[in-house]
């Protein structure tokens, strides 16, 4: 398996992990339904983002497949606040098919070693509650418990 950083090519591949990743995560919560045109807007996004410095989309490549994909970003907190910046992971998801492989974890690695380089002082990720493998993967890291973060439906 081979980490890289996307290009502009992959996108028809990431899409597809992309909705499988939606989906998966409506199926924990309803409120993770992809609305219409979700896809092209998040291919929009990713396009925009490649190349950014300031963000990384790295991908796990087995052969010609794509199996997984990180998008992460460096943030900047308040001014407030003696910490500057602090790094994001936004996703990580691999394909169904390829779970429990150490994909996920090769792309954690991979993008933590980019936020650390980048010289930020830590790594921030939501985790859906219901997502056991995504919570034992982040507390497998060293990742702890930081802020909770509670939504009331009306």
């Amino acid at each position: 398996m081979k980490i890289r950083t996307a290009e502009i090519g992959d996108l028809p591949a990431l899409t597809v992990l992309w909705e499988e990743f939606m989906d998966f995560h409506a199926d924990l919560d309803p409120s993770h339904m992809r609305s219409e045109g979700a896809a092209d807007r998040w291919v929009a996004y990713v396009a925009g983002i490649l190349g950014d410095t300031s963000h990384r989309v790295l991908v796990a490549q087995e052969g010609t497949e794509l199996s997984g994909y990180t998008v992460a970003l460096i943030r900047e907190y308040p001014p407030i606040f003696e910490f500057g910046t602090f790094g994001f992971i936004q996703e990580i998801a691999v394909a169904a098919h390829r779970r429990r492989r150490g994909v996920a974890r090769a792309l954690l690695d991979a993008v933590e070693a980019w936020l650390r380089e980048s010289g930020v002082p830590n790594a921030q990720v939501r985790v859906d509650v219901g997502n056991e493998a995504s919570r034992s993967l982040f507390r497998g890291a060293g990742f702890e418990p930081f802020v909770e973060t509670l939504i009331k439906a009306y």
